[in-house]
């Protein structure tokens, strides 16, 4: 959006550095801070709350220049390092910082239920919610537990503009609100970086498969990887199944279950070029809603085998993927045994994955948000592409 023109900021929901990943340069601006700015902060607050309050003794102010000049040094002290204070007080330091950092703009946009609430009464112009995932499900990822849950519920009820990421996504939103309007905006891949050929399989005496790790949260299925992956080792003794996986794990590599070479944390040139050393990517998450690492290995010559809650918008079964059930061992060992026994359909579902991984790219994302953000206007460059 900063690159077609936009005036575009990011405010964190709290503090924070700028992410280095952003680059030295972004196009956009980024409300972001540093631990020892926070400290310097908490400094000044705490000079300017003694004058006040001895200015609020001499009665040279009223009590409620006393108690803003309070809020400003509790709010600072909270700042500092805010995941150290119990969940409410977190919380409402959230609120606070987003309230107090929030500027006029013609559209808000919440981007998860933690900021949904912000974005309803403290954003200007047109309030959107771009949602990225059925957040309720994942209310014990989070401090506030069951409490977490039901804000995630209740963001959904706001009366913000509802954009999703998926199809699925949508349709857990329109189950969960009936007569709630929800448009769809896919997220893309980075073809600069995610690009191969799709590679002419014969009966193999090796195959690589790899898999993300899946930051060590069950949902992600990697026990039930960990399973299938030892399942069709023992199914076919006499071809060797590398697994490699990138990021953090559910297990260790050498667990006892299916032993995996680690790749670690790659940044997306690196995680491109493994993606096409390898054979096959599995997935087997519970849920995702547009994932973005099954799209990646598509484009770069992989055939995939992954679940279908999320992935249906470029996972279509036996066409371009190998869809299997989630949490169902058998149905995902069965799924990779296929395509390791079968290099004719590997070849057929990678070379069509490939081709619908082509019509996931940043320009038209961008170009059809713009076009949800901002109805009858018409930008520079727009396409019929921005309408797929």
């Amino acid at each position: 959006m900063a690159r077609r023109g936009h005036d575009v900021q990011v405010i964190p929901m709290l503090p924070s550095p700028v992410p280095s990943w952003f680059g030295a340069a972004p196009p956009f601006k980024y409300l972001g801070t540093t631990p020892w700015k926070q400290v310097k902060n908490l400094t000044f607050s705490s000079g300017r709350m003694f004058i006040a309050a001895c200015r609020y003794l001499l009665r040279r102010i009223d009590i409620s220049e006393f108690r803003d000049a309070i809020h400003d040094w509790t709010s600072h002290l909270v700042w500092v390092y805010p995941y150290a204070w119990p969940f409410e007080i977190f919380r409402a330091a959230s609120l606070r910082y987003v309230r107090m950092n929030i500027r006029e703009a013609e559209v808000t946009i919440a981007t998860s239920f933690e900021t949904a609430l912000s974005v309803k009464f403290y954003g200007t112009g047109e309030k959107f919610y771009f949602m990225q995932h059925f957040e309720p499900y994942f209310c014990n990822e989070k401090a506030g537990g069951e409490i977490s849950r039901l804000e995630a519920l209740c963001s959904y009820h706001l009366g913000l503009e509802m954009v999703a990421n998926s199809t699925w996504l949508k349709r857990q939103i329109i189950n969960e609100v009936p007569d709630i309007k929800v448009k769809l905006c896919w997220n893309a891949i980075n073809h600069e970086y995610f690009y191969g050929q799709v590679k002419v399989p014969i009966c193999p005496e090796t195959v690589k498969v790899i898999s993300y790790g899946g930051r060590g949260v069950a949902w992600k299925g990697f026990r039930d990887m960990a399973e299938s992956i030892r399942l069709v080792r023992d199914s076919y003794p006499d071809i060797k199944i590398v697994w490699q996986v990138y990021g953090e794990a559910d297990l260790p590599d050498d667990n006892p279950i299916a032993p995996y070479e680690s790749l670690g944390f790659l940044q997306p040139p690196q995680l491109a070029n493994a993606y096409r050393q390898a054979d096959i990517l599995l997935s087997a998450s519970w849920y995702e809603s547009f994932p973005l690492f099954p799209l990646e290995a598509m484009a770069c010559g992989l055939a995939v085998v992954t679940t279908q809650l999320g992935t249906e918008d470029f996972a279509i079964a036996g066409k371009t993927a190998q869809v299997v059930e989630a949490r169902n061992v058998a149905s995902i060992a069965e799924g990779l045994a296929l395509l390791i026994r079968e290099p004719a359909y590997r070849e057929k579902i990678a070379r069509a994955g490939q081709v619908i991984s082509q019509k996931f790219t940043w320009p038209v994302a961008v170009e059809r948000f713009e076009k949800i953000l901002f109805p009858g206007r018409v930008f520079p460059g727009d396409s019929s592409e921005g309408l797929l």
